[in-house]
């Protein structure tokens, strides 16, 4: 059946979207009659800027964001997102939208099938180019040409994302895209979730997907060595919400 050759992955965004405007009905078939068109028409339970997350077993069934952390923009594609943001401050930025952090769970699920090798990962280090340049640098009163500083406090410095072959925007690396249609899960921006982690009397915040410039950015890669305070140019945010499980429920 070419519809269901069409339909049966889901990174195909913009295919998703167009049908999911042309109602429920595609070529006299009913929902209910196709499983695949089924569950290709489950988008439907997610805000447009969403996809729809679930597992195998149904114990993640939630919305996540498409992209990693936007501010809303007209072009979200030719948008980068927001780097620099602590544990509290994504936090807040998902509850302003009415959602929330994803677990670290539902992050893994949510990268499934996002292949590394895609992705925008491997760069050259931003501070070793700085450091590297004739250009002065400075974030604050730091001299950031003075190492203690340039691996310190520098880090905070988010211009470092706008050197050339740095962070990514939105619409770039576009095979980079997870299962369920979600970009940039590996390497652009390592992304907060909400687990946080207690270890001889400290709390230490996670943050998933590696980033720009780590070679072994993957599903995988977890960073669980700093405070939930921490923040530097390579962290970002992506936020989850329920899922409109009635719009799929079965008749």
């Amino acid at each position: 059946m070419i519809i269901y050759a069409m339909t049966a992955r889901a990174p195909y965004t913009w295919l998703r979207q167009v049908i999911k405007k042309l109602g429920f009905l595609l070529l006299g078939l009913s929902l209910s009659s196709c499983a695949s068109i089924s569950e290709f028409f489950s988008a439907s339970v997610c805000p447009d800027d969403m996809e729809h997350v679930k597992d195998i077993k149904g114990k993640v069934n939630i919305c996540v964001d498409r992209y990693e952390y936007t501010i809303s923009s007209s072009d979200l594609e030719d948008s980068k997102p927001i780097a620099g943001v602590n544990y509290y401050e994504c936090k807040s930025l998902c509850a302003k939208r009415g959602r929330r952090m994803l677990t670290h769970h539902e992050w893994l699920i949510a990268c499934l099938g996002t292949e590394a090798k895609h992705c925008n990962k491997y760069r050259a280090h931003p501070v070793v180019r700085r450091l590297a340049s004739n250009q002065p640098w400075k974030f604050g009163r730091a001299n950031c040409k003075q190492k203690r500083h340039a691996w310190g406090s520098c880090l905070q410095d988010i211009s470092l994302n706008s050197l050339p072959q740095s962070l990514a925007r939105n619409g770039e690396f576009e095979d980079c895209v997870s299962n369920h249609g979600l970009k940039h899960m590996i390497g652009n921006l390592g992304e907060w979730v909400v687990d946080l982690r207690k270890r001889r009397g400290k709390v230490f915040g996670r943050f998933n997907g590696g980033l720009y410039p780590q070679r072994k950015s993957s599903c995988s890669y977890t960073t669980t060595v700093h405070s939930p305070s921490y923040k530097d140019y390579s962290i970002g945010c992506r936020c989850a919400a329920a899922a409109n499980t009635e719009d799929t429920a079965e008749p």
